[in-house]
This record gives C-alpha cells, sequence and structure tokens, in this order.
C-alpha cells in the first residue's frame, strides 16, 4: 500500500499542535501543586505530578498501542476520547475539593510569600 506524500507533513504537524498544549498543561499543574501543598513538601508534590504524567503516558501509549492492533486507527482515537472524558469528570469532579483547598492555603500563605524578590 503506497502512502501519499502528503503524510510526512500531516504527521509531525499535528505531534507539533498537540505539543502546543504540553507546556500550559504542565505550568498549570506546577502552579496548582505550588499553591496547594505546603512549602516544606514542595518537591515531593512536583515529584509526584510529574511521575503521575509519566504513569499515564506510559498507559496511553500502551493501552493505544494494543487497541491500534486489535482494531487499526480507530482503535488508538476510542482511546483518546475515552481519555480525554475521563479527564473531564475527573477535572469535574476534583474541581471542589481544590477551590476549598486553594481558599485554605491563600489564607495560611500570603500571595507572593516563597517567592524570590525582583532586584529590578
Amino acid at each position: 500500500m503506497a502512502y501519499p506524500y502528503g503524510a510526512l507533513f500531516e504527521a509531525p504537524g499535528s505531534a507539533a499542535f498537540s505539543g502546543l498544549f504540553f507546556a500550559p498543561t504542565m505550568i498549570v499543574v506546577m502552579e496548582l501543586v505550588e499553591k496547594t501543598v505546603p512549602a516544606a513538601a514542595l518537591t515531593e508534590g512536583m515529584t509526584w505530578a510529574i511521575t503521575g504524567l509519566s504513569v499515564g503516558v506510559a498507559l496511553g501509549a500502551s493501552v493505544s498501542g494494543g487497541m491500534v492492533d486489535r482494531f487499526g486507527p480507530s482503535g488508538g482515537f476510542a482511546v483518546a476520547i475515552a481519555a480525554g472524558g475521563a479527564t473531564v469528570l475527573l477535572a469535574l469532579t476534583a474541581q471542589g475539593p481544590l477551590n476549598r483547598s486553594l481558599r485554605a492555603s491563600a489564607v495560611e500563605r500570603p500571595a507572593d510569600a516563597g517567592r524570590a524578590k525582583s532586584v529590578l
């Protein structure tokens, strides 16, 4: 089966497009960890966040690969759609406890506590 030359540019282009969302996601996750975890446990909190990301990527690749082998490309897309739906449900479920935690930590430590002061 011959593949069109357009596929040479579509795959890297789609990977680059999806990669655009990785950095903002990591920034938000690290900011949430910084705001909710006590200062003494900040390194551990960020380590757990990165570990969770790594495990999720590994599991996603493994499950997607198996689904592609069994059902073709549509199986891989089904995994991505299911993971996206699960993420939305998790975010909605965690929103209340996260907001309470953010309010509690804002009371305990001022907004600029623990941040480096600019010399400029």
